[in-house]
């Protein structure tokens, strides 16, 4: 099953890499071609490069290192706040950033990802690593996925039938262990709810934890890694 999975996403990345500008590094929500992804010059044009210091670039920019930045695309904005680009840089390396408007917002979502982090071992599902590279800024540094949303590939009219099924059994299989696998740990959560076609018409499940915070999973924030089929959780919310 990954296997045919693995080269439809391929494919699709091959043929998006011609739509848009071939130094972009295509992923999962710059798959979707009816919109435009393509920013250019916005007001992260530069990209501070954390040198272990603990400043702030618009007080102390020397203190910094930049790198230049060739192309900048927006990829998404966060169901709660938070905007997700994509930047590549002069050197040909890229880097996945989210920024945010609200410290308070970008420190529960620390704290949910670390929260599947510690338990990504029972998961059926890996967890993107989510750091924080310089405390004083809004923005955090996401770790690259190479591949598509799940939304995106069942919208994509090039996917075949079969892959899109195979896709969405998946999809429900993991939502079903991570709805079981909650269910057991009530020292940590406190309901869980399986939502049907609560999001954009697609499964949306729910876990409400102890400290009141809630953690979401649905097709918009689970990626299909490219390279090995892996579906990833690329954000808490």
């Amino acid at each position: 099953m990954n296997r045919s999975i693995i080269i439809v996403i391929f494919f699709l990345i091959t043929f998006s890499q011609a739509v848009y500008a071939t130094n972009t590094c295509i992923d999962a929500f710059a798959l979707d071609h009816r919109s435009k992804n393509i920013v250019l010059n916005i007001a992260l044009s530069q990209i501070p490069v954390h040198q272990g210091l603990r400043t702030n670039p618009l007080k102390s920019q020397k203190q910094l290192t930049r790198k230049k930045v060739s192309l900048t695309t927006l990829l998404g904005v966060g169901q709660f706040g938070g905007k997700v680009y994509r930047v590549a840089f002069a050197d040909g390396s890229f880097a996945t950033y989210k920024k945010y408007t609200r410290s308070a917002v970008l420190r529960i979502d620390l704290q949910k990802m670390k929260f599947w982090k510690d338990y990504e071992q029972e998961l059926p599902i890996r967890v993107a690593a989510y750091n924080h590279p310089i405390k004083d800024l809004k923005y955090v540094q996401v770790e690259n996925v190479f591949g598509s949303t799940v939304k995106s590939l069942l919208e994509n009219p090039n996917v075949p039938d079969k892959i899109k099924y195979q896709v969405r059994e998946k999809y429900r299989e993991i939502f079903f262990k991570i709805h079981r696998w909650a269910s057991r740990h009530s020292e940590q959560v406190e309901r869980v709810a399986l939502i049907r076609n609560g999001y954009q018409g697609y499964d949306l499940l729910g876990i409400v934890l102890k400290n009141n915070q809630t953690l979401w999973l649905h097709p918009d924030n689970i990626v299909i890694d490219a390279f090995t089929g892996e579906f990833v959780l690329i954000d808490p919310a």
